[in-house]
């Protein structure tokens, strides 16, 4: 195991600010609804219970969003997590009263639509909360997978894939996108065919080249993509990378592959496994250990 210099990763204060401007936000938008109903009329044809109905519903989402922002602002500086090679700790608490010893960590399970992971005992109990948020939080993520215990269990999954909602999201946009350019393209040529062209040969880009499956062997790692399959020997594997990735809305983890002679890089996420636990498998499998 490696040694571990202490450190700290905190929420970062860019974060802070972002937060506390949003509340305002919420807040103005809540007494813009609020005041809807007693705005002059702008028409005739105004409904005043559509009116009231849009203000409180409005109300309400603002309200509510204002409120979850509010109280994880207040929660931010208990985010804040201390680690050190004896393990890792609360920032505002005591290292003598709150430390967990990374002999105590078993496993960890994400949460993405939360954007936090959580840190398991054997009994699969939480030890430690940890948000996305935090300052190099990919730094801290290859901390806790090279501490974590090394995978002894010969049923343990080797195959991880997304799951078919995937593709079936993806097959019908797709569609979609194209009955749509052939209707408008009816009345409208340029617009409607050369959009659609443009949308679904991009859509059709992505999906095709985005990896939906992976699978561990003894002597090779089969990467699967929707109609087609590539495999790679562990000579033919440079490294192997875990980062975050910002995108609809909020960080979700990614796992790099780099081929050794440095074609390419293979990103690797959402295959049903969180980015800790296959960065480890990867990492384990690289080393000649993965039991499959």
């Amino acid at each position: 195991m490696k040694q571990i210099d202490p450190h700290t990763f905190s929420i970062p204060k860019a974060l802070v600010g972002w937060m506390r401007a949003a509340i305002w936000i919420f807040a103005a938008f809540v007494l813009f609804f609020a005041a809807l109903p007693f705005l002059p009329d702008q028409g005739p044809h105004r409904n005043a219970i559509a009116t009231s109905a849009l203000s409180l519903v409005g109300m309400a989402l603002f309200g509510i969003l204002g409120w979850y922002s509010y109280r994880s602002l207040r929660q931010l500086p208990m985010a804040a997590v201390s680690v050190d090679n004896d393990g890792l700790w609360p920032a505002h608490i005591p290292k003598d009263r709150a430390l967990v010893r990374w002999d105590r960590v078993h496993s960890v399970r994400e949460h993405p639509f939360m954007q936090r992971l959580d840190l398991l005992d054997m009994g699969g109990n939480v030890l430690v909360k940890l948000e996305y948020q935090l300052s190099e939080f990919g730094k801290l993520r290859v901390l806790i997978a090279d501490k974590l215990p090394r995978s002894q269990d010969t049923a343990a999954p080797s195959v991880f894939r997304k799951k078919p909602a995937y593709h079936l999201i993806n097959i019908c946009a797709l569609l979609c996108f194209l009955m749509l350019g052939l209707y408008v393209g009816k009345t409208r040529l340029l617009i409607g065919y050369g959009g659609a062209l443009l949308i679904v040969l991009g859509g059709l880009r992505e999906y095709l080249t985005t990896v939906t499956r992976i699978a561990f062997d003894r002597e090779f790692v089969a990467i699967g993509y929707p109609v087609r399959t590539r495999t790679f020997r562990r000579e033919e594997i440079g490294e192997i990378l875990v980062g975050e990735q910002y995108r609809w809305g909020g960080q979700h983890s990614v796992v790099t592959i780099l081929v050794k002679d440095g074609r390419e890089a293979i990103r690797l996420n959402a295959l049903g496994v969180g980015g800790t636990e296959l960065y480890q498998r990867l990492r384990q499998w690289a080393g000649g250990g993965t039991h499959v």
